[in-house]
């Protein structure tokens, strides 16, 4: 073992040089996880004298395992986590250990407790060294740990390109899923490691791969905010038209966490931003105004989406600014030429809603845009009737030459009581 010791032991090193503090830590951490394994492997190794005379060093000043091979150990035994001496070199990155104890037997894809193998803690540490020397004997790259995730998997996750590059020409599945169905891509986008989903888009991946919840590389991209991966995933095929679970687009998405420049480069790309979402009813347009999220109606409207477009229900998006009280989405609907008169299945316009709000700052909005308060529909009354059964008259502030007529109200009393 010691031909592969090229700073020899740390009781040398101490004599010839002034170590560090992180040095320092790193020996002393190096050093309890080699002896933490020892003593943890059945039947245990006891190493009673640890000295720094004890302690062999590589060229990197890695900590080596200096009693294993000399004792004959098993190089398979395995810790109570089902943690083996390849397991632990592989996490450490130490390719000489490794190489060891490939020589002396150990199982190349020997899997812990947890399923994962020398190759998943290589890929998650970025270790290359050790992922090239176990695929060279032939370690799996194919095998799952508990979660469903391949080495791929891992390497996507933590944007380790080379490690991505590794399994790829090995013989790896490219869009392997774990057991929520979530692919190497959707890991990679999850991260935003631009280089992995990259190499990823070359080597032929699925762009429109779902997952359980139907969720595309691109929904959680976009759900993400993530400007750069989306156009990556566009330009390589990504589907706009893909729904969720829910029933949900990436523009749905863009719209509901108001990514503005995503909503731009989807519409730019031709999504559909009329498309009906969830339970086939809200639109992009619907859910931004049902959010209050003005800047995100006013870059809708920009963009195409219909002002005067009605769900199921007859509800606009109008209905929903004004339920919600939102003022300047309201403006912005206005300025496109929004039918202020249009009515729900109920029969409530936009008036008859400011009303029942008892909003007078929202309800002066749409009567200037040439709103009538005395047009009867739908629920058998005027929003004028409305205002003065709800016993709201404080609400009825008018532009000046636009005060309605009290004729319009008929026999009807105020506080009368009527059927909604």
């Amino acid at each position: 073992m010691m031909e592969f010791m090229a700073s020899d032991s740390l009781e040398k090193m101490l004599s010839t040089h002034s170590l560090s503090w992180q040095l320092k830590i790193h020996t002393v951490d190096e050093t309890s996880l080699a002896m933490n394994f020892l003593h943890s492997i059945k039947p245990p190794l006891l190493h009673l004298y640890l000295k720094p005379g004890s302690i062999l060093l590589d060229s990197c000043t890695h900590v080596k395992i200096s009693r294993l091979l000399e004792h004959r150990a098993d190089a398979n035994l395995a810790d109570e986590d089902g943690w083996a001496p390849l397991h632990f070199a592989a996490q450490n990155g130490d390719d000489h250990s490794a190489h060891l104890l490939l020589d002396q037997g150990a199982r190349v894809d020997a899997q812990e407790h947890e399923g994962w193998t020398p190759l998943h803690l290589a890929a998650q540490n970025n270790s290359e060294n050790v992922a090239w020397l176990l695929v060279s004997h032939q370690a799996d790259p194919n095998l799952r740990e508990a979660e469903g995730k391949t080495p791929l998997h891992v390497a996507a996750y933590f944007g380790h390109v080379g490690l991505v590059k590794l399994p790829a020409v090995q013989g790896a599945e490219l869009d392997g899923r774990q057991r929520n169905l979530r692919t190497p891509l959707h890991l990679a986008v999850e991260g935003g490691k631009g280089r992995a989903i990259q190499h990823l888009l070359k080597s032929g991946v699925a762009p429109g791969a779902l997952d359980q919840s139907s969720y595309s590389p691109l929904h959680t991209a976009t759900a993400r905010g993530k400007y750069l991966v989306c156009k990556m995933l566009l330009r390589h095929g990504a589907n706009l038209e893909l729904l969720t679970q829910q029933g949900w687009t990436p523009l749905h998405l863009a719209a509901y966490k108001g990514h503005l420049e995503i909503i731009h480069l989807l519409a730019e790309s031709q999504a559909d931003v009329g498309a009906p979402g969830g339970m086939n009813w809200t639109a992009p347009l619907h859910l931004a105004a049902r959010h209050g999220a003005e800047v995100v109606v006013s870059t809708l409207l920009k963009c195409g989406a219909d002002p005067n477009a009605a769900e199921q229900s007859g509800w606009m998006p109008l209905h929903l600014a004004v339920q919600t009280g939102a003022f300047l989405s309201i403006i912005h609907l206005l300025e496109y030429r929004v039918e202020v008169h249009a009515h729900n299945k109920v029969g409530w316009n936009p008036a008859h809603l400011a009303t029942l709000k008892g909003n007078m700052a929202i309800l002066r909005v749409p009567v200037k845009a040439g709103a009538q308060l005395d047009i009867q529909e739908g629920v058998g009354c005027t929003p004028l009737q409305l205002t003065l059964w709800s016993q709201k008259q404080g609400i009825i502030t008018f532009p000046e030459g636009r005060e309605p007529s009290l004729a319009i109200l008929g026999e009807a009393e105020p506080g009368a009581q009527m059927e909604v």
